[in-house]
């Protein structure tokens, strides 16, 4: 993808502010919010200005949405819109592999659908098409597990292909590398929430009459939390410019190991308060627990880009499509 973006500056700052004053609003409904926004068409016209901006906010914010589901669907042009548009929600895979397999008689279905939605028709993808099913021939089981504020809803089943609608003229292989590309920026978000709590706490927090902050095995622990970050920021910059296929893997890996990492080390350094329930850091430790593992968790990741290298025995160069 150029750098060069659709959206001009102006524009996109305008659109900032508007996202940034509506997320600050107490119990703000998300989902209606980016409807009242216009959230869909910004994504449609430039999602390299708007996808790094809104998903680094829902992760800085620990905000649940359904946005991933939008990034499915405007990857698929025309289609995705109809689909979108019609009721359709956007069943994710559990991990690295596919929502869906098939026999030659028979459609498998195990997969999640996030932000809320229940008992509507499912679009996924499949064999790198695009397949949609009835809601009636699911089951909806809501994922409460150790996120419930995300709103996941594992849906599954067993269905004679028959009765399942192959989209064989759209493909679907542009959804997991968007969708990756997506969560990446959402986990260095969660990342520089718990890296800045963190580091304050570190700056306020005494003992032996010194801030925390001024030994050496606090600034390291942050150090490192702020390295990894930085390597995930840059590989997830680089994926908007070249290979998809390969460096949101990769993007999506780093962002994975970063997030991890804040959550063991900005723990250690909040010491017994980072623990409790009245402290916000919890959420987001729990939230990139779960965002790891949607698409691929970060050594799934790993696997599955070095098994992508040694098929290709070739690694692609930077800016390289």
């Amino acid at each position: 993808m150029a750098d060069t973006t659709a959206i001009d500056s102006g524009t996109l700052d305008i659109f900032e502010r508007s996202v940034r004053g509506v997320f600050a609003q107490p119990g703000v409904d998300v989902g209606h919010a980016l409807h009242e926004i216009g959230w869909f068409d910004f994504l449609a016209a430039d999602p390299a200005s708007v996808v790094p901006l809104m998903f680094g906010l829902l992760g800085q914010l620990g905000l649940a949405s359904g946005a991933l589901e939008d990034v499915a669907f405007a990857v698929l042009g025309a289609a995705g819109e109809e689909l979108r548009t019609s009721g359709h929600a956007f069943a994710h895979p559990r991990g690295v592999g596919s929502a869906a397999t098939s026999t030659s008689e028979e459609i498998t279905v195990d997969a999640l659908v996030l932000g809320g939605r229940r008992d509507v028709p499912v679009a996924l993808v499949m064999d790198e098409r695009v397949v949609t099913i009835a809601a009636a021939a699911l089951a909806w089981v809501p994922v409460t597990g150790i996120d419930p504020e995300l709103g996941l809803a594992r849906v599954r089943g067993v269905i004679a292909k028959g009765d399942a609608e192959v989209h064989r003229d759209v493909d679907g292989t542009a959804v997991a590398p968007a969708c990756r590309r997506a969560l990446a920026h959402e986990l260095l978000g969660a990342t520089d929430a718990m890296l800045a709590t963190a580091t304050d706490y570190a700056k306020v927090r005494t003992q032996f009459g010194q801030p925390i902050g001024a030994f050496q095995a606090v600034k390291h622990r942050l150090a490192d939390v702020y390295v990894a970050r930085q390597a995930a920021s840059a590989v997830i910059d680089e994926s908007w410019r070249s290979d998809p296929d390969c460096t949101t893997l990769a993007a999506k890996a780093l962002a994975g190991t970063a997030a991890t990492l804040a959550s063991e080390n900005c723990l250690q350094v909040l010491g017994a308060i980072g623990f409790t329930l009245e402290h916000d850091l919890h959420r987001f430790v729990r939230r990139v627990k779960v965002l790891d593992r949607l698409y691929g968790s970060n050594r799934e990741l790993r696997t599955a880009l070095g098994r992508l290298l040694v098929a290709r025995r070739r690694v692609p160069r930077p800016g390289s499509a």
